[in-house]
């Protein structure tokens, strides 16, 4: 058997997305519109761990149980690659280190799925689409990404020979601040990630708020095996990469 290990780009982060108040959406989702997130920011990274708001702060201006922003996340948490920085895979040896000569780059479409995790910015009014019931769903919410450069985890897969990119494939999740790797899968088996030797940089923060109904909400638990199955994803994904092969294949003759 065969080892080898998976790595994404250079760039990801944490994004945590969840419920805050109704204050709280109303006064910062139009200010971020107008004005950018940067005040946002501050206050949201100013909160301590369980600090009490004092008697003169507003609504707007204090979070659930003045939790950190990291731990506002009853609707996603995500720590992981950016889902546009491609993939490498490295063969391990015995002593579980790679060997960076056999560093190959995963090239082609290889995205199963996307799981959207998006809001409105601004409260919805009803229209063909949009039911007095639909509106009554929604919940006000903040998305909140610490940007860092660094490595997300790894995935690993032991195999008998060769590693073959027609049997890798990722899901993502569509964000308000982003697109981020989701899950990783080989031969069309989900692995496990890693987070060892998961090490990165902050580079900056990003907000955003508003509305989101929850029945709109991509969950990760919908995507089980036999959803991905009898829905076509694989059928579709495995159509798609023998369309990118054919065309490489016409662009070199």
């Amino acid at each position: 058997m065969a080892k080898y290990r998976i790595f994404g780009g250079r760039y990801g982060g944490e994004v945590a997305i969840g419920k805050v108040s109704h204050e709280f959406a109303e006064y910062w989702a139009p200010r971020i519109e107008d004005e950018g997130d940067s005040d946002c920011i501050e206050f949201v990274t100013s909160v301590e761990w369980d600090d009490e708001p004092s008697d003169t702060e507003s609504p707007a201006m204090t979070l659930e149980g003045n939790r950190p922003w990291y731990e506002l996340d009853d609707i996603e948490h995500i720590n992981s690659y950016s889902a546009d920085g491609g993939f490498r895979v490295v063969k391990v040896d015995d002593d579980d280190k790679e060997d960076w000569d056999t560093e190959v780059e995963i090239e082609g479409y290889h995205q199963l799925y996307g799981r959207e995790a998006y809001h409105d910015v601004e409260f919805p009014e009803p229209t063909e689409y949009i039911t007095e019931e639909d509106i009554e769903n929604y919940v006000p919410v903040m998305t909140f990404h610490s940007f860092e450069k660094g490595q997300f985890g790894t995935w690993e897969v032991e195999i008998d020979g060769e590693f073959d990119p027609d049997k890798f494939a990722y899901s993502i999740v569509e964000t308000m601040v982003g697109e981020f790797v989701d899950k990783v899968f080989y031969d069309k088996k989900e692995l496990e990630q890693n987070f060892d030797w998961a090490d990165s940089t902050g580079k900056g923060y990003y907000a955003k708020v508003g509305w989101m109904n929850p029945k709109y909400h991509d969950k990760s638990e919908v995507y089980t095996d036999e959803y991905l199955v009898d829905n076509g994803f694989w059928e579709d994904l495995e159509d798609s990469i023998a369309y990118d092969k054919e065309q490489a294949e016409e662009n070199n003759d």
